[in-house]
């Protein structure tokens, strides 16, 4: 019973989360790995979610943070990173991309080694850049479009509708 009752509410606030950020926008970025490890961690979850073997589940999770680890490790030698961006569509990709551009420019990035493709518009990836100078550019595009004015579109009320659906299934059912 308390496992179920940690996924459940573990799962309320990956959710939630996902569903605030669509238009609070308190994050713009997040690290292709890290995302990757929290989408196997609500996968797992969500296999979980009626079970009792809470060994399992926690090795499971072990399993996930190292793989999560040995990634992060690979694109830090390798100096290959990589960021999804939320709240990014193909609509915003000449003003992101002039933004990503001048911001690199000021962080002593060579635009040549920036891809960020059209149609991909809300993936961002860094080759042979450093990890601290990717980082500093992502963290200053993050603290300038989370201050931009927020609006609501029909987009935000599916998902909010959606994360509804979603509660109702997990807490009912």
């Amino acid at each position: 019973m308390t496992l179920e009752l940690f996924i459940q509410i573990y799962l309320t606030a990956i959710f939630g989360y996902v569903t605030l950020n669509t238009f609070f926008r308190y994050h713009l970025a997040i690290d292709r790995f890290l995302l990757m490890a929290i989408a196997l961690s609500v996968l797992c979850s969500i296999i979980y979610l009626r079970s009792d073997k809470l060994v399992e589940y926690i090795i499971t999770h072990a399993l996930i943070v190292l793989l999560y680890a040995a990634l992060k490790l690979w694109s830090i030698k390798t100096q290959k990173h990589g960021y999804y961006l939320f709240n990014i569509y193909r609509s915003h990709y000449e003003d992101v991309n002039l933004d990503l551009i001048k911001r690199a420019k000021k962080n002593d990035i060579d635009e040549a080694n920036i891809k960020h493709h059209e149609h991909s518009a809300f993936y961002v990836s860094f080759n042979h850049v450093p990890m601290k100078k990717a980082n500093q550019l992502v963290k200053e595009m993050d603290k300038a479009y989370s201050k931009q004015k927020k609006t609501l579109s029909m987009y935000h009320y599916w998902f909010i509708v959606a994360y509804l659906i979603l509660m109702v299934a997990l807490w009912r059912f």
